[in-house]
């Protein structure tokens, strides 16, 4: 009886090390994050130096002590316009004609990244590597405004690219949420040439390879916690 009770005691007391002993990094978990770009080189001349905006939603799959496998999807979006209210009212009381340009350009990407922590908690800071697939669109439109605030279109014409992706950043972890700053290639067709058409011919659209910043700023938690 006295053995049998040392032995459970000795039990107690190895559980509590065992537990240690484990890794201390959260299992599956699934992340959402705001983010902001900005275009760099020829896009960010595309994009006329203008920010854009996006969310990025992810699942984390822990594959070691170190490593994390984050399989995600994003969406980015910009928009620029020469649009002035203020302007478009003086020549409508003058009776001319006043034209709005805008260019739209959005992202969508889907890929994996692999995060390399320092820690074996996996909170503080890691290294990300990212590869996937990305579809732009790019859409032009230049809007006209007669002496009576009709609108009618002068150009509208549209582009799609899709192509591969990679990525690299470096970023914070923390309990429930994450920082991350990240640089990405990925390519994007454009045009200088905005010039009135006949509706019967094609704007003819470049590729080109688009180099961008984002920053993402997210919260995650593990599937445990559901």
């Amino acid at each position: 009886m006295r053995f049998f009770s040392m032995m459970c005691a000795a039990a107690l007391m190895a559980q509590p090390l065992s537990a240690q002993s484990a890794p201390q990094g959260p299992g599956l978990s699934w992340g959402l994050s705001l983010m902001t770009g900005y275009g760099l080189g020829d896009l960010n001349r595309d994009l006329h130096s203008r920010a854009g905006y996006g969310l990025h939603f992810d699942y984390q799959i822990p594959i070691s002590r170190f490593v994390d496998l984050r399989p995600g999807f994003e969406w980015m979006g910009y928009r620029m316009s020469t649009h002035n209210e203020a302007a478009a009212k003086v020549s409508q009381a003058f009776g001319t004609n006043y034209q709005d340009t805008r260019t739209l350009f959005r992202t969508y990407r889907a890929a994996v990244d692999g995060l390399f922590y320092f820690r074996e908690s996996k909170e503080g800071v890691f290294v990300s590597l990212g590869l996937g697939a990305q579809r732009s669109d790019t859409q032009l439109q230049d809007i006209a405004r007669d002496a009576n605030a009709d609108r009618f279109p002068l150009l509208d014409v549209r582009a799609r690219r899709s192509g591969f992706w990679a990525g690299a950043g470096v970023g914070y972890q923390m309990e429930r949420g994450n920082f991350e700053v990240r640089v990405s290639r990925a390519p994007y067709a454009f045009t200088s040439d905005r010039v009135m058409v006949d509706p019967a011919q094609v704007t003819a659209f470049q590729e080109r390879q688009g180099w961008a910043v984002h920053v993402l700023l997210g919260v995650r938690t593990s599937f445990e916690r559901w």
